[in-house]
């Protein structure tokens, strides 16, 4: 095994290493898009050599991957990880694969997120001579969908507490997001209008909400529509203003 002496390599001068090395056929058979480097394997699935770029990319050093089992390392990190024992298989069924994903972990809590994808090499009659693969650093994208996840969390946290608060007002509270989804109907708003908390879900969509409205016995005070055209008027309301409208309920009452 040996290490590559140079500079950091755009993905052309990858894909001439890998045709020098290892011909064309087995270069074209990787593909080159988005590639931050390029490994090898022996046939026992021993790590014995990486482009240059590999510790460009990663901010791992070639030393210590080399000469080690993929499928130890991969045991040893994932061991019960039923897509990364499905992968296993493939490499020991010599077949190759593409865009898997896993997480490497270094020195001092340094870990990376890779993406790689191997093509199986053979001699001139058939013997398993080990992978020829690509790798790319996927890390910076797992970053940022944590850091968006936990925005998220909180965001589900405060509209948590502001639904427990409005769940216990004596004023009935009707809250659409931009979307014109259902956010809040707290427990008064679903006793004036007689509507149980699953015709109220969270996410029911504006018009469903008015066609519940409707098919409830609510009208407008002195209007007769059918239910569709009845229906359009208030979403035409609601786009205009906000729903401003008298509603006259089975019982006599009308509230605005």
């Amino acid at each position: 095994m040996f290490i590559e002496n140079g500079s950091d390599a755009a993905q052309p001068t990858l894909f001439t290493e890998v045709s020098s090395r290892f011909g064309r056929d087995m270069a074209q058979a990787l593909g080159f898009v988005d590639i931050g480097w390029i490994w090898e394997t022996d046939a026992n699935h021993c790590m014995t050599w990486f482009s240059e770029t590999f510790e460009t990319v990663t901010g791992f050093s070639r030393f210590d991957l080399l000469g080690k089992s993929r499928i130890e390392i991969l045991n040893a990190a994932h061991r019960d990880d039923l897509r990364i024992i499905s992968h296993i298989h493939d490499l020991k069924a010599h077949r190759p694969f593409r865009n898997f994903l896993y997480q490497i972990d270094g020195e001092h809590g340094h870990s990376r997120w890779l993406v790689v994808s191997g093509e199986p090499r053979f001699d001139g009659v058939g013997n398993f001579l080990g992978y020829v693969g690509t790798g790319r650093d996927v890390t910076d994208m797992f970053d940022i969908r944590k850091s968006l996840e936990a925005m998220q969390n909180e965001i589900d946290e405060k509209n948590e507490i502001i639904r427990s608060i409005c769940e216990h007002v004596d004023t009935g509270i009707l809250v659409f997001d931009p979307n014109d989804k259902l956010v809040i109907a707290n427990a008064r708003q679903r006793e004036i209008f007689r509507m149980t908390e699953e015709q109220v879900a969270s996410g029911t969509p504006l018009k469903t909400y008015l066609e519940r409205l409707y098919d409830n016995g609510h009208r407008e005070t002195g209007v007769d529509l059918e239910r569709a055209e009845q229906v359009e008027s208030w979403m035409e309301n609601y786009t205009h203003a906000s729903l401003n409208f008298e509603t006259k309920l089975q019982d006599g009452r009308v509230l605005s």
